[in-house]
């Protein structure tokens, strides 16, 4: 959401729309800002020095991805504790 906010280049007033969805074994996170820009890093560099919150989703999520209407998605799943 920050980096929509900061970073996405949306004229005012253009709201940063965020979808939280949950099923039984994952959360699915949609942060869709209507950015022309790409936000996926094009080297490994660009990612650790600048685009830390790509950085945090990479690390974090299970799966990502870019949504082609402008923004990201991620998931995570739950890991069912053992016996």
């Amino acid at each position: 959401m920050t980096n929509s906010y900061k970073h996405a280049g949306n004229p005012p007033g253009e709201p940063i729309h965020i979808t939280v969805t949950d099923a039984e074994d994952r959360l699915r996170i949609k942060v869709l800002d209507r950015s022309i820009f790409d936000p996926t890093p094009e080297t490994t560099e660009e990612l650790r020095s600048q685009k830390w919150g790509l950085l945090l989703i990479e690390r974090l999520a299970d799966s990502w991805g870019r949504i082609s209407e402008g923004g990201i998605w991620a998931e995570l799943h739950f890991r069912k504790p053992t016996d």
